[in-house]
């Protein structure tokens, strides 16, 4: 207002125009300041936004052979067909999508009912995690309530957040049947053992009939019997557990048949016979776990070696020390040397019989006597101080191979306790963990591990891995990440050393139908260096002889190849390259079982369904009730949008419009003062 008058109302500076275009002029001048001076303040505005979000539900369908075994294709594809109607129609009020699920879950893939197993949590579990909570409206199963993999999807978590509408398939009437329905069976057994197999045999329908088990073995590409079992089905629903006692003759991979004589009234008869395979090895390898004194380390590597059944473990102390060291392939030495036990003469032993050793230092080593004792790592320890160490993977670690899933678990294990000082490894030792020290990455060792001339040793440099079992147990149920890392390093240890220069690795040699499989390679040049210049092709022959060509890839300093999922059977494989006119060579052989599980057992689950259903506020429906459950879910109040409003809060001098009233007033402004005839 001032700027406006002091601008206009004197007479001096127009006075030749009207009181009107005084005002004017006063107005636009006074809205410039104005709003200039409010711009000065740098104010904030708040302003609200609405939207709305449309609901989501998501169509999964059971894509096992077990559907295959009871409805015909025309069936499946028609009920297919009018899943798909569903969905459009749908569509028009809410977000829809479509998986197929057996052991996997895929987007968008036309069922063909082939799937070997069924795993409905995963599938469950999946979903929910692929689509947020507030927006994912309901699920619809249509399974026949069959599941041979993962826990019951009625116990898992967060059912009763997101409705599932159940639609049942497969057939619940049992029929006449006669099925071996599971077989129990150790994976791994040494020569010239005896090893027990026990057998759950059921039969439904056939009271007062007879039949026979026989438990076969495959020699030669042949089941010949072994033994026999008479099986009496006394009821209609009949239910018994035999036993077989087995010999275990000849090293490698024996499969193994247990069969019922099929009855004339049986429709399925592929459930009446399962194979399983049996690996029967050579010899336990000794390992001698001798430490100061006791700790919980001791038994958490006992155990989870025990659970491999090819480890015999013997824990003993330093103070008792009259053993035979020449008797074990494998020598643990925990928080030894020590002061108190300097265990000079089994050092003498070990250095004698050139036996592999593993170091765990703990608060009681003897960090100097330690040091003379090998080579692979030097510790300069300052007063007899401890930190916490947490594993970081080395991604340059070569020796063994280590999944993704286990570099992933490593991450978040619990630290260990390290001496408090400086380490230096020796160059040519690999380093599978260096110590992450208060989130700050380090290159000292935690674990290391090599050879010298053959002769191999590692280094823990650190106590407390019975935290990594306790955390893996806390995590994920179960110590099988732990242990596995565990076994990788004593079987790395104990096994005698391996002067090849070239060498074909496999992290089994008895797969599953559904796995895939991996094989690596490496190759060492004269000085005894990894090298992968030279190209490795390798031949893959199956039991009909037939001969299949490929070449590995390349990685930073090894090969690698994926042969994928491969049909049943035994296979055999060459792997070779050439190198300064020198021919390499390495063979192994594995075996891929075939996955039965869905054939074993058809009889469809359809209490499972309504559970499901039920608990977490659903509906059951038939495959001929699509309309219904169509007409239910639009009905719902389940499936209206979201309606959301959030504030954004910004700066008036972003807004651009205002910098255009600005320019308008001005420029107005500046005209009229012209056409008036002023300055």
């Amino acid at each position: 207002l001032i700027a406006a008058i002091h601008l206009y109302f004197k007479k001096s500076h127009f006075p030749e125009i009207k009181q009107w275009q005084h005002i004017l002029m006063s107005i636009l001048r006074g809205l410039t300041v104005a709003i200039l001076s409010a711009l000065l303040l740098t104010p904030i505005i708040k302003l609200l936004n609405t939207h709305t979000e449309q609901k989501q539900v998501v169509f999964i369908q059971d894509n096992s052979a077990s559907l295959a075994a009871v409805h015909d294709s025309i069936e499946l594809k028609q009920f297919h067909t009018d899943a798909s109607l569903l969905l459009q129609e749908l569509a028009e009020k809410v977000d829809t999508a479509f998986f197929c699920f057996d052991e996997v879950i895929k987007r968008n893939n036309v069922p063909n009912f082939q799937g070997k197993t069924t795993n409905i949590s995963n599938a469950l579990e999946q979903i929910t995690e692929q689509f947020p909570s507030d927006r994912l409206s309901a699920i619809v199963l249509a399974s026949d309530g069959i599941y041979n993999e993962g826990q019951s999807p009625y116990y898992q978590l967060g059912l009763e957040r997101i409705p599932i509408y159940t639609i049942a398939m497969g057939d619940t009437t049992a029929g006449a049947d006669a099925e071996v329905q599971r077989v129990f069976h150790n994976r791994v057994v040494y020569k010239g053992d005896e090893f027990e197999v026990e057998v759950d045999l059921g039969a439904s329908g056939l009271k007062n009939r007879r039949s026979t088990a026989t438990v076969f073995s495959q020699i030669n590409g042949r089941f010949e019997r072994i033994s026999s079992v008479p099986v009496n089905i006394d009821k209609s629903d009949f239910f018994q557990t035999i036993k077989f006692k087995l010999s275990a003759k000849t090293a490698g991979v024996t499969r193994y048949r247990i069969a019922l004589n099929p009855l004339t009234e049986e429709q399925n008869r592929s459930n009446n016979y399962t194979d399983f395979f049996v690996e029967i090895i050579e010899s336990r390898q000794k390992v001698l776990l001798l430490a100061h004194a006791p700790h919980p380390d001791l038994q958490a590597m006992k155990t989870a070696l025990e659970e491999l059944k090819n480890y015999e473990i013997r824990i003993s102390y330093a103070r008792n020390s009259s053993m035979n060291l020449r008797e074990y392939d494998l020598i643990v030495l925990h928080n030894l040397p020590s002061v108190k036990y300097p265990i000079s003469d089994i050092f003498s032993e070990i250095n004698r019989f050139e036996l592999p050793v593993l170091f765990v230092v703990g608060t009681k080593t003897d960090i100097r006597n330690f040091n003379r004792q090998q080579e692979a790592l030097q510790i300069q320890q300052a007063q007899q101080q401890f930190t916490d160490a947490e594993p970081l993977y080395n991604n340059r670690f070569g020796l063994f191979s280590v999944n993704s899933e286990i570099r992933k678990f490593a991450k978040a294990l619990p630290p260990l306790a390290v001496p408090f000082g400086s380490f230096s490894p020796r160059a040519e030792y690999d380093v599978l963990f260096n110590q992450e020290i208060k989130n700050i990455e380090t290159n000292y060792p935690l674990i290391i591990l090599g050879d010298t001339e053959g002769r191999k040793k590692g280094v823990i440099a650190g106590e407390g891995l019975w935290k990594w079992r306790m955390f893996d147990y806390v995590q994920n149920q179960s110590f099988e990440r732990a242990d596995e890392i565990i076994a990788k390093l004593f079987q790395y240890l104990a096994v005698a050393g391996d002067r090849r220069r070239f060498k074909t690795n496999l992290d089994q040699s008895i797969y599953d139908e559904n796995d895939r499989i991996i094989l690596t390679a490496e190759f060492y040049n004269a000085s005894y260096e990894l090298n992968n210049e030279a190209d490795v092709e390798l031949k893959l022959i199956n039991e009909e002889n037939e001969t299949s060509s490929f070449a590995f890839s390349k990685t930073e300093d090894a090969y690698v190849l994926d042969l994928g999922k491969l049909a049943p059977g035994d296979y055999s494989y060459g792997a070779s390259l050439q190198e300064g006119g020198k021919r390499h060579q390495s063979s192994g052989k594995f075996t891929v079982k075939p996955l039965l599980a869905e054939l074993q057992h058809i009889r469809a689950d359809h209490q499972l369904l309504k559970n499901l259903a039920v608990e977490s506020n659903g509906q059951l429906y038939q495959m001929s009730q699509l309309n219904e459950l169509q007409s239910d879910l639009l009905q719902s109040n389940l499936i209206k949008p979201l309606y959301i409003s959030d504030y954004n809060r910004a700066s008036v001098l972003n807004l651009n419009w205002l910098l255009g009233i600005l320019i308008i007033l001005l420029c107005f402004e500046w005209f009229l003062r012209k056409f008036f005839g002023s300055y």
